[in-house]
């Protein structure tokens, strides 16, 4: 079953999550960084971050022309 926050318990917890791990550091770990000639799969992308936290992130992208842009882990 699915956990029902109220509005502050969502902030607070969103802000300890963002504490714990420091996707951008993941990712650059992971040789995921910005680039306007490399590309990456969803599994590149959710690989290093399910192994350094222990969940499936979900993405959230943006179209951009004829490619997704990365534009949100939750």
């Amino acid at each position: 079953s699915v956990e029902k926050l109220n509005q502050m318990q969502y902030f607070e917890r969103s802000y300890a999550m963002w504490r714990s791990y420091n996707i951008t550091k993941i990712l650059q770990n992971a040789s995921i960084v910005p680039s306007t000639t490399r590309t990456w799969t969803y599994s590149d992308i959710v690989s290093p971050i399910k192994a350094a936290t222990g969940r499936t992130p979900l993405l959230r992208c943006k179209q951009d022309k004829k490619t997704q842009l990365l534009h949100e882990v939750v």
